[in-house]
């Protein structure tokens, strides 16, 4: 009998110790390791929708001076003295992002006169292999005031690749010679590395993700439940 019982307790001793391990290595990679450790983490989990405004019943995240995070090149839409701020953090290969993007093009243009959105680059690269050559490719379209009309090619197409970049500037009227130069500067993938940096401090763990007035939001977001945050927002800046 106790042989049958050492059989048994060894293996499961064995496994909590190696899940323990595990968990430890995690938690010290994510407040010790580099970014691109830290994203490759985060990465491996899945952006489900939540948010205490919109009924959810998750912990909410409040990020404490949001304005920090919108860089000089993150592309707006909106005017700067906009009650609400949206800034998104957005992977142009991310599925979840795809199914979004329709409902949040609805609310950008719907409530302009209230909003102003930052668009922030957040490429899960260790899932999504074209995900950072085409935040490089729309960050290059937005040094040609272009971004947003690039932004919908990007998402209206199911392809990324190296051509197809070129082929969605050339058919929205970009420079195709500064286009190119643009997208072979290291400086742009510093651009790209620094949002993704911003995310991480911020606490984003996958896309899409929305900080709201300082309110952080995760995973696809319903026109409705869109409408629902914003105008609560509004009503509280109005009281």
């Amino acid at each position: 009998v106790k042989k049958i019982i050492l059989v048994i307790t060894i293996p499961i001793g064995l496994l909590v110790i190696g899940f323990l391990g595990l968990v430890g290595w995690y938690t010290w990679q994510l407040s010790q390791g580099t970014p691109e450790t830290k994203l490759s983490i985060i990465s491996e989990f899945d952006s489900t929708a939540f948010s205490a405004i919109a009924g959810a019943s998750k912990q909410t995240t409040i990020v404490p001076n949001p304005e920090l995070y919108i860089r000089p090149h993150n592309p707006r839409f909106g005017v700067p003295s906009a009650p609400i701020t949206i800034i998104a953090f957005i992977d142009f290969e991310c599925p979840y992002c795809r199914r979004a993007f329709t409902d949040f093009e609805a609310i950008r243009e719907k409530y302009s006169p209230i909003v102003q959105v930052i668009f922030k680059h957040f490429p899960l690269s260790s899932v999504h292999p074209n995900a950072v050559p085409a935040a490089i490719a729309a960050q290059c379209a937005a040094e040609q005031n272009l971004f947003w009309e690039y932004y919908g090619e990007l998402f209206a197409s199911s392809v990324l690749s190296t051509a197809s970049y070129t082929t969605y500037a050339e058919r929205i009227g970009i420079k195709t010679s500064q286009f190119q130069t643009c997208q072979a500067s290291t400086n742009t993938e510093r651009l790209i590395s620094q949002d993704v940096q911003d995310g991480i401090t911020i606490g984003v763990r996958g896309t899409p993700s929305y900080l709201v007035n300082g309110i952080l939001i995760e995973g696809v977001i319903t026109e409705t439940n869109w409408d629902r945050i914003i105008l609560e927002l509004f009503n509280q800046n109005n009281e």
